[in-house]
């Protein structure tokens, strides 16, 4: 199937590509893969980035964390490749979190993260986002899609 909005992957699935003991690598790895061939329009943000490297070296997140300097290999990885686009806050994004921050009541300090990483995306005009966590962007203003298509 190919995707030919672009598609953010969710740092779950970043963390899950380079996870081989969790039972969704598998789900993951396929994603991914399908990003480097092109068959999707893969995008990810410099927060996944952040985020990918605070899971993958603490050993309290995963099973076996990466070193800090495994990770920043695995980080540069995405910089070396034309098949992620990486984008970045800009100066529409504190208006869309603002918005997002009104609009969408939080149940758990955390979820800033998440209204931010959408804001984000609305900035850059990307609306649709590759995750299993569903049930963290239940925004009107992005798409999900299923990792199970």
């Amino acid at each position: 199937m190919k995707i030919s909005s672009p598609t953010l992957f969710d740092t779950n699935i970043l963390i899950y590509n380079q996870d081989k003991n969790s039972q969704f690598f598998n789900i993951a790895s396929e994603w991914h893969n399908k990003a480097l061939s092109g068959e999707i329009n893969a995008v990810i943000s410099s927060q996944n980035l952040l985020e990918f490297a605070a899971v993958m070296t603490n050993p309290n997140k995963i099973t076996h964390p990466l070193t800090q300097k495994l990770a920043a290999l695995e980080i540069n990885k995405y910089f070396a490749t034309d098949q992620f686009e990486i984008i970045y806050p800009n100066n529409e994004t504190i208006k869309a979190f603002s918005a997002l921050l009104k609009k969408y009541p939080m149940k758990n300090p955390i979820q800033i993260f998440d209204l931010f990483l959408v804001a984000t995306m609305i900035s850059n005009e990307i609306y649709q986002i590759l995750t299993l966590n569903r049930q963290d962007f239940r925004f009107k203003e992005v798409k999900v899609v299923n990792l199970y298509n």
